[in-house]
């Protein structure tokens, strides 16, 4: 978690004041006003709550009995974005508490992973003034885990192109794509997927990367001169690339799988192989 203060008092009254108070978290001074203005503050003291992937999940008075535990809550999502997590992070959406009937059209839209259709129905709960408060309250926090399991989905695809998983990046996005149709997470997703193909070395990977897939698949489903004929493509074609290297270790692996069956096929009385029938 990190702290800033904002103050909109002169440095000269400021810097005394924080050595007086031992504050080891930063200042920032609003000599324009501009952030008073943009985040409509009325009054002083007034606490912004900003979670993870940006957004203002709670204000009010600093000394607000509700301020601990929306910390910890936020806090708690951010752990949520630890490179661990996010490459055990699975593709469907389980929550932690059961919600109001009222929203069972939006669980089952997040059974189908139809997120975009279940944020769109959760929003209704969250911002009508006819709901229940409870039912409010359920709709506000399941837009939250919508919106949140977005970004580290988004997060997730980034960290299988840091690692060079292209494929797998390339089939998380277009599953992303397609449950947060016409929502902000869709359009980065697409935008992350056309950086990634525009990129000449990534894009070339890509597609080597593929033909190993399918090679690999062939050799899996008893195909095998095929997958190897496969394999010799991707290392001609592709030199250079890391599935290149995984083709060669591949056909390496199995012409040595070969020779050691025939090391050890038994012998016939005459020393010669016996055929097989």
């Amino acid at each position: 978690m990190v702290v800033i203060a904002l103050t909109a008092e002169e440095r000269e009254k400021v810097e005394p004041f924080i050595k007086q108070s031992n504050y080891t978290f930063p200042v920032a001074l609003d000599d324009s006003r501009k952030t008073n203005q943009l985040y409509g503050i009325k009054g002083i003291p007034t606490v912004y709550v900003i979670n993870a992937v940006g957004k203002v999940v709670w204000q009010g008075h600093s000394g607000d009995k509700n301020l601990d535990a929306v910390v910890k809550q936020v806090v708690s999502e951010a752990e949520e974005f630890a490179p661990d997590k996010l490459s055990a992070l699975p593709f469907e959406l389980k929550l932690e508490k059961e919600l109001s009937k009222k929203l069972s059209t939006a669980q089952k839209h997040l059974e189908k992973k139809e997120f975009a259709k279940a944020l769109k129905e959760a929003e209704k709960f969250a911002k009508s003034d006819k709901a229940a408060e409870e039912e409010k309250k359920d709709g506000a926090f399941l837009v939250n885990r919508i919106e949140l399991h977005g970004e580290k989905l988004l997060k997730k695809a980034e960290l299988l192109i840091e690692k060079k998983a292209y494929v797998e990046a390339e089939e998380l996005l277009n599953a992303i794509e397609k449950a947060y149709a016409g929502t902000d997470v869709a359009k980065r997703a697409s935008e992350s997927e056309r950086k990634m193909k525009s990129d000449k070395v990534i894009s070339k990977e890509l597609s080597a990367a593929k033909l190993l897939k399918g090679a690999l698949d062939k050799i899996q489903s008893g195909k095998k001169d095929e997958g190897i004929e496969t394999l010799k493509k991707v290392i001609a074609d592709y030199a250079d690339t890391e599935a290149a290297k995984e083709a060669q270790k591949k056909l390496d692996e199995m012409q040595g799988e070969e020779e050691r069956e025939k090391k050890e096929e038994p012998k016939g009385e005459s020393g010669a192989t016996p055929k097989k029938p």
